[in-house]
């Protein structure tokens, strides 16, 4: 305890050590303190992940619903090549 919060121990006039709990009390107090600080901190930083995190996915959906539909036009402009292609066999191999 004397290496940890050195005010409070003191010795009497016979040597004997004496504990003083007040200083411990302030000393966990303020231990408290901060530990609920880390924690709120912590708190804001996962709200604002979570934030970002719907974002991203909000975009990825939008990026998937713009992709689903180029392939959905590339899927019809191939088809109507082949109808060609058939025609003309060289139109083909420009797609």
């Amino acid at each position: 305890m004397q290496r940890i919060i050195p005010e409070a121990v003191t010795k009497n006039d016979k040597g004997y050590l004496l504990v003083n709990n007040d200083p411990i009390m302030w000393t966990m107090l303020n231990a408290i303190k901060e530990q609920q600080k880390e924690i709120q901190d912590q708190r804001l930083r996962t709200e604002q992940q979570q934030q970002e995190l719907q974002q991203k996915r909000a975009q990825m959906e939008k990026l998937e619903t713009r992709l689903a539909a180029l392939e959905m036009m590339l899927r019809k402009v191939r088809g109507k090549g082949r109808a060609v292609s058939a025609l003309n066999p060289g139109w083909a191999k420009t797609l």
